[in-house]
């Protein structure tokens, strides 16, 4: 049997446990004899490793989308799709900066999105500190941004807290 195992310092654990009973010759249960074998470095692995492989995955089907796929739009839906569907993201979304206005406007998006994309402001203008977004920061920078949990986060409250009701735990922006 493997068991997960909150530890007092409030470290999961992972372990492998056996036992059988002990038993008198009357077959009364007298006692239990195990070991319990600590396998948390494995299944933290294990858990890498099938996180590589969807990340290898999904790059290969990006790959094939980018060669087979001639819009923009298409092509950003069916990214859209494979992060979701193969990456196992909760929601992906997609856009297009108009330079115009200075706005990315959404274009393409999979998942559970629930009217996330109309809660926020993509503005590529210079952002007030309340108005920010990855998406944005990641045009102006052309930087990839990465938050690996939203709610420790210094993003702005209102970002944080429509993303979390819709449980998103994490965020990432890349430039095209």
């Amino acid at each position: 049997v493997i068991l997960r195992w909150l530890h007092k310092d409030g470290t999961v654990r992972w372990l492998e446990s056996n036992g059988m009973a002990l038993v008198d010759p009357s077959g009364e249960v007298t006692g239990f004899r195990g070991n319990d074998r600590d396998i948390t470095s494995r299944v933290l692995q294990d858990a890498q490793l099938q996180r590589l492989s969807r990340i290898r995955e999904v790059l290969g089907r990006f790959s094939s989308a980018i060669i087979r796929l001639h819009t923009r739009e298409e092509l950003l839906q069916e990214l859209c799709r494979i992060a979701v569907e193969i990456g196992g993201m909760r929601m992906a979304w997609g856009g297009l900066v108009d330079w115009k206005s200075g706005k990315i406007v959404p274009v393409a998006s999979h998942g559970v999105v629930e009217g996330f994309l109309e809660t926020l402001h993509f503005s590529i203008e210079p952002p007030s500190a309340d108005r920010d977004t990855l998406p944005a920061r990641s045009v102006r920078d052309a930087t990839r941004q990465v938050v690996n949990d939203i709610s420790l986060t210094a993003s702005p409250l209102y970002w944080r807290e429509a993303a979390l009701l819709r449980g998103y735990r994490s965020s990432a922006s890349l430039p095209f």
